[in-house]
């Protein structure tokens, strides 16, 4: 993407982040997530892929729908997203695709998008599997891996 292509998404006010979130075991789960926010409606959108390396290895792929808005107090503002994810609809009943909750992400940012702390929980074997106070930190566009 070219400066001036940036220039313009930031004024009509759409932008992509991406970000690495995980706690703070080694070779714990992690939740890679690349999202486009869209200011206008306070609106964001991506995808997002959780993984365990190991004991077992764990591999989950969302669609991620959600909203932000702005925590602010007389010290500091923060941006709270709040997103679900789905699975990648399979299952056709009537020719409609069903997707089935897998994911949920809050994330708790820093005024400029670029770190913060996260609590997400994640659909493994027809359980809810939480993580709290995982560090949320802004990915670059050379980190990125294919979602």
């Amino acid at each position: 993407m070219t400066n001036s292509q940036k220039q313009q998404n930031q004024m009509c006010g759409l932008f992509q982040v991406s970000y690495l979130i995980n706690g703070d075991l080694f070779g714990g789960t992690s939740f890679s997530v690349s999202l486009l926010v869209y200011t206008p409606t306070k609106t964001v959108s991506g995808m997002g892929h959780v993984s365990q390396a190991v004991n077992p290895p764990f591999s989950l792929t969302s669609q991620l729908q959600g909203e932000f808005s702005y925590l602010c107090t007389m010290e500091s503002c923060h941006i709270m997203a709040d997103l679900n994810g789905f699975c990648l609809p399979t299952l056709l009943v009537h020719g409609v695709p069903q997707a089935t909750q897998n994911t949920k992400l809050r994330m708790l940012l820093n005024e400029d998008w670029k770190s913060g702390t996260a609590n997400f929980k994640f659909l493994r074997d027809n359980k809810w599997v939480e993580v709290e106070n995982a560090k949320v930190q802004l990915m670059e566009t050379k980190e990125l891996t294919d979602l």
